[in-house]
């Protein structure tokens, strides 16, 4: 059993319930563990910290059978041209049309979303695969989109008094955020709507966007460089229609396999935009206090990366993949008669063309199947990366901002998308959409979402056997001053309000440590810190022992 609602400090004791309890949860995470090792074939040390690690070694392993390392070498940025691709860089789109914010729509509202939508872009697109060139004199709009299938450029776009072309475009594509310099900005949730001046970093595919919803007085194009466009590598893209394969055929299926194939493909894209230089953040272990260690030169660090043999996706395959989805997104939100809403890879709308839809969608199995990758068939059923299919159906829609929106489906379902909400905040609206709106509190009690609170003391002190007490610094005798001793602090298992009269108790097998009631926390965590040495004694152990040891041919031999 474990009371969620108790006061809890870091000298609190447990009864043998709550130890019990926090063994098997500690159990359940170990088999979750246990099963998805499993599934990678790995050990304890040699399984990923992240889902970006699962696929990494595949494509590294390949990486080095095609010797992409010299091609890698050939193609990887400058230390200045790194800085403006991660200016360049954005991630998804997710705006609200701000003409209809509040407002209740009656009738069919249909989500299109794509399938897949950053591996097709891999598979599909082409990328720059050289190094980038600097131009040396500044260029127009139109030169670069005239030349945009075949080079890739990067630039800093300087737009004098720019506006949208009309008031009803419903998704502004301009980010304020990205801007580098912007006076008198008329935004829209972090979308520019007009300005008397802006700075900002752009590549072709996302100017061809901009040119087509915004006009200006005057435009120029500097900072410009540029680098021929080609096909990301047969071996890469293969393992990426590998993973999108194993993907769709274990849909249904296995539960933990489905997850980490889904997760597997997901992370070839992240494993493109792993910024080479990164912050390091240093605690003082003495006041708790961090900070960012800035004596570094980032020169140096990039040059670190650069010499790194497991260094093999260039940066900035990972920017145009986000600008390709980008693109995409605006050509699906084209084929709606209304607009509402966008997240990244799907469009809320009314009144779709449906011929625009499938003659989209037809384009790109055409340049999938050209690029040798069909459609994957499973269950009766043709899949294709990079589609548009109806996600939902609903009768109402109602959004008052990005990750803010609720629906109700063809059942009367009444459904919601609130960021940090689970769905089950539904409840909250008393299946009415009118109660959507700013100002709804969805509390924990009905959305079953846990909430953490933390009692902060300004006066903590560490004796000379290492135990934090609370509240028990010394103070000179004279002073006037009130020591709250730690009787005076909230008894393990004590709430706020008054218990409950008769509390689901969760019972399970007995504790290692029931018997052990005196144990504080710190002498529960030593415990398991000892246990946990003594287990990674064995495994170095049997680690080494499987480097070394002793040979009928060559005597006793190490290898290292």
């Amino acid at each position: 059993y474990w009371d969620y609602d108790a006061v809890r400090h870091q000298n609190a004791r447990f009864t043998p319930e709550e130890k019990t309890y926090i063994e098997h949860d500690t159990l359940a995470g170990v088999e979750c563990i246990e099963r998805t090792m499993l599934e990678l074939g790995k050990m304890e040390y040699s399984m990923p910290y992240t889902a970006t690690g699962i696929p990494r070694e595949a494509v590294r392993r390949r990486a080095k059978e095609h010797n992409f390392r010299q091609s890698f070498l050939a193609m990887v940025p400058s230390y200045e041209t790194q800085m403006k691709l991660e200016q360049v860089f954005h991630g998804g789109y997710t705006h609200n049309n701000r003409h209809y914010i509040g407002v209740i729509h009656k009738g069919k509202i249909v989500d299109k979303d794509f399938a897949s939508s950053y591996p097709y872009c891999m598979l599909s697109e082409k990328f720059p695969m050289e190094k980038f060139i600097r131009y040396n004199e500044p260029l127009d709009v139109q030169y670069i989109l005239d030349w945009s299938d075949k080079y890739a450029y990067i630039f800093k776009l300087i737009m004098l008094n720019p506006r949208l072309k009309t008031d009803l475009t419903p998704m502004p594509a301009l980010q304020k955020s990205k801007a580098v310099s912007l006076v008198n900005g008329v935004e829209d949730n972090g979308r520019i709507l007009c300005a008397a001046y802006m700075e900002i970093y752009l590549n072709e595919i996302d100017l061809g966007v901009i040119a087509q919803q915004y006009e200006w007085d005057k435009a120029l194009c500097v900072e410009v460089e540029f680098a021929r466009k080609n096909y990301l590598p047969r071996w890469f893209t293969d393992y990426v229609y590998e993973c999108y394969k194993a993907k769709t055929v274990l849909k249904g299926g296995d539960p933990v396999a489905y997850n980490i194939a889904k997760g597997k493909l997901n992370s070839l894209y992240g494993m493109c935009v792993q910024k080479p230089i990164k912050q390091v953040i240093e605690e003082d272990y003495q006041t708790g206090e961090y900070s960012i260690k800035e004596d570094q030169d980032p020169r140096e660090i990039y040059q670190k990366y650069i010499d790194n043999r497991n260094s093999i996706l260039p940066y900035q395959w990972g920017v145009w993949v986000t600008s390709y989805a980008f693109r995409n997104l605006f050509r699906l939100g084209s084929c709606a008669g209304l607009w509402l809403y966008s997240d990244t890879d799907s469009c809320y709308g009314q009144d779709w063309d449906e011929e625009a839809l499938e003659a989209y969608n037809e384009n790109c199995r055409k340049i999938l199947t050209a690029r040798g990758y069909p459609g994957i068939e499973h269950n009766g059923r043709t899949y294709w990366p990079g589609v548009a299919e109806t996600e939902i159906v609903c009768k109402e829609f109602v959004s008052v901002g990005a990750k803010r929106y609720a629906v109700r489906d063809q059942n009367d379902l009444v459904l919601i998308t609130v960021a940090g909400v689970p769905k089950a905040g539904r409840v909250c609206l008393h299946d009415d959409l009118e109660n959507f709106k700013a100002g709804l509190i969805f509390d924990g009690i009905t959305t079953g979402k846990k909430l953490h609170t933390y009692f902060f003391e300004s006066d903590t002190w560490i004796d000379e056997n290492g135990k934090i007490s609370l509240s028990m610094k010394q103070v000179p005798e004279n002073a006037e001053a009130t020591k709250v001793a730690e009787s005076d602090l909230p008894e393990q298992g004590e709430r706020r309000e008054k218990k409950r009269s008769a509390p689901n108790v969760w019972q399970g097998q007995k504790s290692k440590f029931a018997d052990k009631d005196d144990l504080t926390f710190e002498e529960m965590m030593s415990q398991f810190k000892q246990q946990s040495d003594d287990k990674l004694t064995d495994l170095k152990r049997a680690t080494e022992s499987k480097h070394g040891g002793f040979s009928r041919r060559g005597g006793n031999k190490r290898y290292g």
